[in-house]
């Protein structure tokens, strides 16, 4: 696994010429806690679901740049969409959310102390902080939830939000289902 520096270099990359398809490709998600791993369950709010966090970003991301590819064409061009920005914050938006679990007793995943204390879109920007990601993509990061409602979100901003609320979306309806 690489380390923290060279997932933050190889975001840079994206963000400095660099094609940012080929780096999505390559880059592995951040695990700093072995609690999440890329077969965990995206989200703890939707009960019992088999939606797992690799898909998830995978998901994210590929809606992203579908969202991207829509509105340039549909408006020929007059709507600018940086895309290294677009997919580095899509990529990042959840790194911080390793964070917020802890396993209890039996060893099920939960929202731990720092979860409750501290969501991942905080957490998330500090660790990008640390590694001197641009604003642009801390940006999308800060307010791709709910701590987003209260800002002007950038374009990048808005794509990557409702994407990710698609998806989040999704798992609770899945998630009411498997109920019944």
């Amino acid at each position: 696994m690489e380390s923290d520096s060279e997932v933050a270099s190889d975001c840079k990359g994206a963000l400095h010429g660099q094609d940012a398809r080929a780096t999505m490709d390559t880059m592995p998600i951040h695990q700093s806690d072995p609690d999440l791993k890329p077969d965990s369950q995206f989200t703890l709010l939707a009960g019992d679901i088999d939606l797992m966090f690799i898909e998830h970003l995978n998901s994210c991301v590929r809606q992203c740049i579908a969202i991207a590819d829509v509105l340039e064409s549909a408006f020929s061009g007059k709507i600018s969409i940086n895309r290294d920005v677009l997919i580095a914050g899509s990529l990042l938006a959840d790194v911080g959310k390793p964070l917020e679990y802890d396993k209890d007793a039996s060893g099920e995943v939960i929202k731990g102390h720092y979860g409750e204390m501290l969501r991942h879109p905080f957490s998330g920007v500090g660790m990008c902080y640390k590694h001197g990601l641009p604003p642009e993509v801390m940006h999308i990061i800060a307010t791709h939830s709910h701590e987003g409602d209260k800002v002007q979100r950038s374009i990048e901003s808005i794509i990557f939000h409702h994407a990710d609320f698609v998806d989040f979306d999704i798992a609770k309806y899945l998630g009411k289902q498997a109920v019944k």
